[in-house]
């Protein structure tokens, strides 16, 4: 069911015209990419990464307005403009989102100083969002 909704939104997306399309279709590639046997399930961590991320490049400023709405930190917006720069910089590197790990995880926890608060934030809520799910926690930790 998941894999024809897939279809069908990448089908209404290429019929589409608006500033992100290309964007949101390279997402969409690096999702479908990912999967390499019928049936196979993404961990839900990823799956929580590829909806944020949706969001993140359809309005980069705006994001903090969705699923972080509830949880949103002052001076939140301003981290996620460098962060729709680093998840459209990793859909043209990688052909596939990986499933063993979480994109950008490393490189968005790591990175330092109180310009990057933003970013560590969103990484830590759609993480949480990802972990929520029972018994997916020992697979990443």
């Amino acid at each position: 069911m998941a894999y024809t909704a897939l279809g069908a939104f990448t089908a209404a997306l290429n019929s589409a015209d608006f500033r992100e399309r290309a964007q949101l279709s390279a997402l969409l590639s690096f999702v479908q990419n990912a999967v390499t046997k019928p049936f196979q399930r993404l961990p839900a961590p990823s799956a929580a990464f590829a909806a944020e991320a949706s969001l993140l490049l359809l309005s980069p400023g705006g994001v903090a307005k969705g699923a972080a709405k509830a949880r949103s930190v002052e001076g939140m917006s301003s981290g996620l403009d460098g962060l729709a720069r680093s998840v459209s910089k990793l859909l043209m590197r990688q052909p596939a989102m990986p499933i063993d790990e979480v994109p950008l995880m490393h490189k968005l926890l790591l990175a330092g100083g109180p310009r990057h608060r933003g970013e560590r934030t969103w990484m830590l809520q759609m993480l949480w969002m990802g972990l929520r799910v029972s018994g997916v926690m020992l697979g990443f930790i």
